[in-house]
């Protein structure tokens, strides 16, 4: 994980932006494409309070992954990771909005795993306060 962005605070109803950076430190490709040195998923658990709405590719041409996202379930998604580039970042943008119902002051916390060939390789979490 290159980054994790998102903003401190949000209000109730607010929309807002998450934002990760999944980083290439090997001399080979990895993802889903061909020669590629594994596959790489990125997994994002959300807090109940926090409501995807929207997740859209950055900095690229193509699309450098594919979104599996179960509205019923609402505490996870997952994204397959195409191609990363020997030293390249590939960033990830979900738009999310903060629940109507979630209660002032409240710490709402989401957590990006990353697994390569099925193992987790890295995790780290970030937080947004109800304001």
């Amino acid at each position: 994980l290159a980054f994790m962005r998102c903003a401190e605070s949000l209000g109730r109803g607010e929309i807002g932006t998450l934002e990760i950076g999944v980083q290439n430190i090997s001399r080979m490709p990895y993802g889903s494409c061909e020669g590629s040195g594994g596959m790489v998923v990125l997994q994002i658990h959300f807090d109940q309070r926090i409501i995807p709405v929207a997740a859209a590719n950055i900095g690229m041409s193509l699309v450098p992954y594919t979104v599996t996202y179960d509205p019923n379930i609402r505490d996870s998604m997952y994204i397959q990771m195409h191609n990363i580039p020997p030293g390249e970042t590939v960033t990830v943008q979900i738009t999310i909005q903060m629940e109507s119902r979630a209660e002032l002051f409240d710490r709402c916390f989401w957590q990006a795993d990353v697994y390569l060939r099925d193992k987790l390789i890295e995790y780290n979490f970030e937080k947004i306060r109800v304001s």
